[in-house]
């Protein structure tokens, strides 16, 4: 796990006041001067570090944890591979550009300037309509993520952001829900063969968990 060097060295009052601020978080000054307290981006090694694009206008922590992180330079755990190479320029205009961070491909085609839309699609003719509309950043971040896959939110949750209906009747949850995979046990998240964004119709879908049910059916 890499620190942030500032805490060990001058513990949590380094950034934080200890009673109260007019920032979030009892910050002692505004987020980003107060990173540029001590990384100076004027600096070379900066500079070089992020692809010569001027970060310092940008939040810090949209890819950096202010604390720890299993990546080096406090990188979050989940890394789009141009954020990691500091290839900014794989989806951004160049960074002399007098608008450096806008967009080098219409939104809705970027992401397959690199990533096999067939492929990604697996074949199923009914497509989730994010998917269909090119809207990946509607589930994944095109950044960094603290989830897998750069998932914009956590399991269900992620779901929940737009299957509001989904998430208030669940007082009783069918035990696939509330598992590691939840949704995503019998459902599809970009496409499937089936209406719901299944991969089976819905008693084969059933019997892969209740295979009890099928033997007991079939004896009578």
């Amino acid at each position: 796990t890499v620190v942030h060097g500032v805490i060990p060295d001058s513990g949590c009052q380094a950034c934080h006041a200890p009673h109260y601020s007019a920032q979030p978080n009892l910050l002692t000054m505004e987020p980003e001067k107060l990173c540029q307290s001590c990384h100076d981006s004027q600096t070379s090694g900066f500079k070089q570090a992020h692809g010569g694009y001027p970060v310092d206008q940008a939040a810090c922590t949209t890819c950096h944890d202010p604390h720890s992180a299993e990546n080096a330079n406090l990188l979050k755990s989940s890394l789009h591979s141009p954020v990691a190479a500091a290839e900014c320029d794989a989806c951004h205009n160049a960074a002399a550009d007098k608008e450096p961070f806008g967009l080098n491909s219409a939104a809705g085609q970027l992401c397959q300037n690199c990533h096999d839309n067939e492929a990604i699609q697996g074949g199923g003719a009914v497509q989730h309509a994010p998917f269909k509309a090119g809207e990946c950043l509607s589930c994944h971040d095109p950044h960094v993520s603290e989830h897998k896959s750069l998932l914009a939110g956590a399991g269900n949750n992620l779901c929940f952001n737009c299957h509001e209906n989904t998430s208030k009747s669940v007082r009783f949850p069918h035990a696939p829900l509330t598992s590691e995979n939840g949704c995503l046990s019998c459902h599809s998240p970009h496409s499937a063969t089936k209406k719901g964004l299944l991969n089976q119709t819905e008693g084969d879908l059933c019997y892969t968990c209740h295979a009890d049910v099928r033997t007991a059916a079939a004896k009578n």
